[in-house]
């Protein structure tokens, strides 16, 4: 179980998108396609670490590898 601080540094899909300027299914797309890293699966809810994603975006968002 995540702790509270944990919970939120975590971003939803819509947060993601907004975040990047983009649709929720353009989002999806790109998590597809490995555009993008995978959410981490909590329950039955995608989230995405912020600190991840901040530093995958501060080194230039380079290919995610599968």
């Amino acid at each position: 179980m995540l702790h509270e601080n944990e919970l939120r540094r975590m971003l939803a899909a819509n947060d993601v998108a907004k975040l990047f300027g983009i649709s929720t299914r353009t989002l999806w797309r790109w998590v597809s396609s490995g555009r993008i890293m995978r959410p981490l699966t909590i329950g039955e809810t995608k989230r995405w670490d912020r600190q991840k994603l901040e530093e995958w975006i501060e080194s230039g968002c380079p290919a995610i590898e599968r």
